[in-house]
């Protein structure tokens, strides 16, 4: 997998991802992962995007830290939240136990499966004893490249806990499919699961 040409397709359209990602409804999403997370708690957005999740986070008093891998989607969501938005790769994610949570939005969907079992442990590490964690991906199975370059990856539900398993940190607490777009038959399915860290 080619990371520098998913990061130079988000470098090259932040602007126009960004402005059409914000809008998107996260409410019921936000309202299931924050079900287990303390009310002020600090919680790590792991590939923020456009700062959209960090904002809604602020806005209901947790503390946020966020990072992306582009250095221009970190600069627009560093404008939008008022964060000190990191640029950082997956890959070299190196926190210990500094968070009560943590949220990946579709982000890790551009990680080969050859590394994801190593990314998973390294994020799931950056969580403390008891700290919650949720990801999301598309549905499916297999990796592909689309046209516009980027990589993805997709996990069915027992994919994915396999590979929870294989990380062997935490407790699943919820998982659920859902569509970004409940009126599209054009998108597959988003996986959703949330664990709670217990080892």
């Amino acid at each position: 997998m080619n990371s520098e040409s998913v990061l130079a397709f988000y470098d090259a359209n932040a602007e126009d991802y960004c402005r059409t990602t914000r809008s998107v409804e996260m409410t019921t999403i936000y309202d299931r992962f924050l079900l287990n997370v303390p009310e002020g708690a600090l919680i790590l957005d792991a590939g923020c995007g456009s700062g959209r999740d960090s904002l809604a986070f602020l806005t209901r008093g947790y503390r946020v830290r966020a990072f992306d891998g582009s250095p221009m989607m970190a600069r627009w969501a560093a404008d939008y939240t008022g964060l000190d938005c990191q640029v950082l790769r997956f890959q070299d994610v190196n926190y210990k136990a500094e968070f009560d949570a943590l949220w990946s939005c579709a982000a890790l969907l551009h990680i080969s499966k050859s590394e994801m079992k190593g990314v998973l442990r390294s994020l799931l590490s950056s969580l403390k004893f008891g700290g919650i964690a949720y990801f999301s991906f598309i549905e499916g199975e297999g990796e592909r490249v689309a046209d516009d370059g980027r990589f993805y990856n997709s996990y069915t539900v027992d994919g994915l806990r396999q590979l929870l398993a294989d990380v062997g940190l935490t407790q699943e607490l919820d998982c659920w499919s859902s569509l970004r777009d409940p009126d599209s038959t054009k998108r597959a399915p988003w996986l959703n699961m949330i664990v709670k860290r217990v080892v």
